[in-house]
């Protein structure tokens, strides 16, 4: 069973593990190596502390009240959408049905707000991630933007779908 509910203070430390590890199993083999294993879970969590979302941040619990996903999502920059921000769900649960709960809590949140669409970014390479957003109805758009990790470029696809 998976409990979806807003994040609260005491998450911060978890979901700051939480990305890290999903960082460094998600991305290994397209963002370089010597940036993945330079992480570090104890300063994302000290940042994210002091850290405002404008939109929510919601997180999952399994019955044993462990973190196990992570969503924050907010306004984007297309008026009348909400651009999911992370997704992430601990590497050794991924497929168990987390991410969708997840996602799924956070489209009927914008959704009774009045939302348009939805919009998110991937990285090109993660192909498992993009099958996942395919599932739920989103698909590229056509637009790129490529950032640098370490001296090397990755591209990032953006990904719509509408809030219907």
């Amino acid at each position: 069973m998976v409990d979806v509910r807003r994040m609260v203070l005491e998450d911060v430390a978890e979901v700051s593990r939480l990305r890290v590890a999903g960082w460094q199993a998600a991305y290994r083999g397209i963002i370089p190596d010597s940036y993945l294993d330079a992480m570090d879970a104890e300063a994302d969590a000290r940042q994210r502390a002091t850290w405002r979302s404008k939109g929510i941040d919601l997180v999952a619990h399994d019955e044993k009240e462990r973190l196990t996903g992570w969503c924050c999502s907010g306004p984007a920059g297309a008026a009348g959408h909400t651009e999911i921000f992370t997704l992430y769900v601990r590497p050794e649960l991924i497929g168990s049905g987390i991410g969708a709960a997840l996602l799924a809590a956070t489209h009927r949140h914008w959704t009774a707000l009045g939302v348009e669409g939805f919009q998110l970014w991937v990285l090109r390479g993660n192909k498992a991630a993009r099958r996942f957003y395919e599932r739920f109805g989103y698909a590229p758009d056509g637009t790129a933007e490529a950032y640098e990790y370490d001296g090397v470029a990755v591209e990032e696809v953006r990904y719509r779908r509408s809030a219907g």
